[in-house]
């Protein structure tokens, strides 16, 4: 923060900042206020600001707080979100800033606690098993071995670095038997997903299975509703697999009914047949009637109502645009049926996402 400047071209500034003694600041924001009062920008910028402390300190983020109020006096600044204040290292505060950024800004983070709780370390071997495609293959499930030695369950993460590039590639699980199986979109410039495709069946490699217990399947025995798009079913498909009594309602989107036949359509009507899923509701952008998983929550409604009102479970995964817009849905619908803020349902963990 002692570097703070103007930035001709910025469109997002972010300062995260611990508090020193009685709301100082440390050593390494010390000249930020007067630089901010020399300094300003020439065009509206959007602004968060992030404190990190303890509240075992009577000046609990005492410095974030000055830096916010200075910041709102700035004409330039746009500051839609609040003050976020992280106490003691705590991983789901961090991971409630970052979703403030993806609702406001649609940006591009994962907020996951997962990656944030203090990675493992331990790195095991997986083997590539077997393959399947989609009609048009830029959608493919991957059925991948593990060491016996490996926990995990749907919804944790498998962490994947591709050779040539130092960068972890994340992948929600799925656990169908006793098998991790992951469903990729193809990104041909990429390097996690043509590995995925393309190395032969039988190949191994190096990754790390990243706990997610945020995002596991209930064990509440209440009703569950699955939101998802795309490649966000992956985790579902494991939950859905493993129930036994809960009652389990899907909402799905794809691009085209036909892409959906070929790679979907026979595995979700056994689990209706066999009393897995009660019930699916589906939606295709790219067909006549261009339908999107956000109309079939306005359609279904009553359902949503129904759900939170028994205290059970809205799980989303998938794109965060999708996530943008299903939770303004269903905000909507919490404010006009059961006259509460969603707020509350996302504090209480009966809305959980995992979207990317």
């Amino acid at each position: 923060m002692n570097n703070y400047t103007e930035y001709p071209q910025v469109k997002y500034l972010m300062l995260l900042t611990s508090t020193y003694g009685e709301g100082d600041a440390p050593s390494s924001a010390s000249r930020f206020l007067n630089l901010l009062q020399k300094t300003g920008q020439t065009h509206k910028v959007n602004v968060s600001v992030l404190g990190f402390g303890s509240k075992d300190y009577a000046d609990f983020c005492g410095y974030s707080e000055t830096v916010f109020r200075a910041l709102e006096r700035q004409g330039w600044a746009d500051m839609p979100i609040p003050l976020h204040k992280i106490n003691d290292k705590s991983v789901d505060q961090f991971c409630d800033w970052i979703k403030a950024l993806i609702n406001y800004y649609t940006m591009p983070l994962i907020a996951s606690p997962a990656l944030f709780s203090g990675r493992s370390k331990e790195i095991n071997t997986f083997v590539i098993d077997e393959r399947f495609f989609s009609e048009d293959g830029q959608l493919f499930r991957v059925c991948i071995k593990t060491d016996s030695n490996v926990r995990f369950t749907s919804g944790d993460l498998l962490a994947i670095k591709p050779a040539g590039d130092h960068r972890e590639r994340f992948y929600s699980v799925s656990r169908i038997g006793d098998r991790i199986e992951l469903v990729v979109r193809e990104f041909p410039s990429g390097l996690g997903s043509p590995f995925l495709k393309n190395s032969p069946v039988g190949t191994s490699f190096q990754a790390r299975v990243m706990g997610n217990p945020k995002f596991h399947f209930p064990d509440n025995k209440r009703p569950v509703i699955m939101i998802a798009n795309g490649t966000g079913i992956a985790p579902f498909r494991g939950m859905i697999n493993a129930n036994k009594q809960m009652t389990v309602y899907l909402f799905y989107g794809s691009r085209q009914k036909e892409l959906f036949d070929s790679f979907l359509k026979h595995e979700l009507d056994q689990y209706l047949l066999s009393g897995k899923l009660s019930g699916q509701y589906l939606a295709f952008s790219r067909d006549k009637e261009k339908l999107y998983v956000t109309d079939l929550l306005k359609q279904q409604s009553e359902l949503v109502t129904k759900v939170l009102r028994d205290k059970g479970t809205i799980m989303i995964c998938g794109s965060l645009s999708m996530q943008k817009d299903v939770i303004a849905q269903i905000s909507l619908t919490c404010n006009e049926t059961l006259k509460m803020e969603i707020q509350t349902y996302l504090d209480n963990g009966q809305i959980v996402s995992d979207c990317y």
